[in-house]
């Protein structure tokens, strides 16, 4: 969803993610689970920043990107603009809002799906009580991501070069590795996912004599066992294609 949110903003406002930069938080850098290892004070593009989130499952990146939408989000609001005017070192405090206005649309965007069994709390994906989907409205979700060309590519990526200028204005090189092992018999994506309460999760797309599949598995046996659970139901849906549509 945080993905899909921003291919929408980015529409929305005409915004070029392979040349507008955003600066990571010490909040985002310090997220805990799985990272695709940025730094306070890090600068990469935003289009960099959807490839950290989707294909290493960076926590960092999603907070990273949540912050600064929301924020811009929340610098458009009648509230800011009060705000500002009252006290003009608002300004510096602002981030703070950013989140709340992200996780907001997100479930706005979640309520517009139909996703009557989704909702967010944060936007990365860690467990939280109040944090909960369902395979139905997942399977929703990534039907409506994949229509975005930027989704599609990204999540059909295997690896991902970028160059992250550091604080300290020095450069580094990093390269983000896809654990969509389903990249390499032909898929074309879409994300992997594990937490305590969820299990070994995984959203898939894939095509079989042109028919398009979209899988969702949730509490696998492991992690690898998602990949056979994925081909099997893919298997038996497209074998049994033409009685099911009866239903």
């Amino acid at each position: 969803m945080t993905c899909y949110v921003v291919c929408k903003l980015i529409r929305e406002f005409k915004i070029e993610p392979k040349s507008t930069y955003i600066q990571v938080s010490r909040t985002a850098a310090s997220m805990k689970g799985t990272s695709a290892r940025l730094n306070h004070g890090d600068i990469l593009s935003i289009w960099d920043l959807m490839h950290a989130l989707m294909l290493p499952s960076g926590n960092d990146a999603a907070m990273s990107l949540a912050e600064s939408f929301g924020t811009y989000i929340y610098q458009k609001t009648d509230e800011y603009k009060i705000k500002l005017k009252k006290t003009p070192t608002h300004a510096n405090t602002r981030e703070h809002f950013g989140l709340k206005y992200f996780l907001d649309l997100m479930n706005k965007t979640a309520d517009e799906l139909g996703l009557r069994g989704t909702r967010y709390d944060n936007p990365h994906g860690l467990m939280c009580t109040t944090n909960k989907s369902t395979a139905a409205d997942i399977a929703i979700l990534a039907a409506n991501a994949m229509k975005f060309e930027e989704f599609r590519e990204i999540v059909n990526s295997k690896t991902y070069k970028c160059v992250i200028e550091q604080k300290d204005q020095t450069e580094k090189e990093v390269v983000w590795e896809n654990t969509n092992k389903l990249l390499d018999e032909g898929w074309e994506g879409i994300k992997t996912g594990i937490t305590p309460a969820a299990g070994p999760c995984f959203a898939g797309f894939t095509r079989v004599e042109n028919e398009q599949y979209i899988v969702i598995v949730l509490a696998c046996e492991t992690v690898d066992t998602r990949w056979a659970d994925c081909r099997t139901l893919v298997q038996w849906v497209h074998a049994n294609k033409k009685s099911l549509l009866k239903r």
